[in-house]
């Protein structure tokens, strides 16, 4: 057998399994995102360098692993409200409301920039 045949043969195979493991990985983030749940005030946000450097919030006294984008539209102070089942943080700041989206259809974790209350239960 060709080794240039078989060397092309096992790249593809591992680009191909990376695809699989990506939509996967993705797919169990946005079911952990589903069940959680939390509402409070932001006392710290933080890279928890003991925990895989995840950016971490401090909701109370406890804490809550959000990806980048969430992670940099909320500040120390903020209240803010997850609610079990759906995509959503609303953040609220200086008594205004602003609704935070995961969307799991784009990019590896972004926001829904085109939110609306009408298609929330239905990502």
């Amino acid at each position: 057998m060709d080794k240039g045949f078989l060397k092309k043969s096992i790249n593809i195979l591992i680009i191909s399994m990376s695809f699989c493991v990506s939509c996967d990985k993705k797919e169990r983030m946005m079911e952990f995102v589903s069940r959680q749940q939390y509402e409070g005030v932001v006392v710290d946000k933080f890279i928890d360098k003991r925990n895989h450097a995840t950016q971490t919030l401090l909701v109370g006294s406890r804490k809550y692993d959000l990806p980048t984008p969430l992670f940099d539209q909320i500040e120390i102070g903020d209240s803010i409200v997850k609610k079990k089942g759906f995509y959503t943080i609303e953040r609220y700041r200086m008594s205004k409301l602003k609704l935070i989206a995961y969307n799991s259809f784009s990019s590896y974790y972004p926001i829904d920039t085109n939110y609306s209350p009408a298609n929330e239960n239905t990502q």
